[in-house]
């Protein structure tokens, strides 16, 4: 993005960045522990 265009200033650049940044988070997100072998639900 910014080799495309010297124009571009951080905050341009930062303002594109957040627009197309993915928005969503899984519901959950599972820790495993490789010690104990055990699963922990979050």
């Amino acid at each position: 993005m910014i080799g495309q265009s010297t124009k571009l200033t951080p905050d341009i650049v930062n303002a594109r960045m957040m627009r197309t940044a993915v928005k969503h988070f899984p519901v959950t997100s599972p820790a495993f522990d490789p010690a104990t072998k055990v699963s922990y639900p979050s």
